[in-house]
């Protein structure tokens, strides 16, 4: 048997993401999301936008970072946060610590 021909679809070049996890970054009482560069774990890198992630991703970045921040408790216990969202609209946020919090 022959196989049909190969077809090859260019992906969009914004907004395919629908998940992210971000490294939290303290700066005073600011807080910042960055990443790394694999195999450099030492440099962060500042994300203001994530321009491959999904809109509603990118919605949820600043309102997101800006309660953290502003909660004395929440901002110095704060390890990363994880979003991932869906083709309708809905965001789950996972919010990790390394430490216990209200204690």
């Amino acid at each position: 048997t022959e196989l049909p021909a190969i077809e090859v679809f260019e992906s969009a070049r914004t907004n395919f993401r629908m998940r992210a996890s971000f490294q939290i970054w303290r700066e005073g009482a600011g807080l910042h999301y960055v990443m790394f560069n694999r195999g450099d774990s030492r440099t962060p890198h500042e994300v203001r936008t994530y321009p491959m992630g999904s809109p509603r991703l990118n919605e949820l970045m600043g309102p997101l970072i800006e309660g953290l921040a502003a909660s004395e408790e929440l901002r110095d216990k704060l390890n990363d946060v994880r979003l991932l969202t869906t083709s309708t609209g809905d965001a789950l946020v996972t919010v990790t610590y390394n430490r216990p919090i209200g204690g």
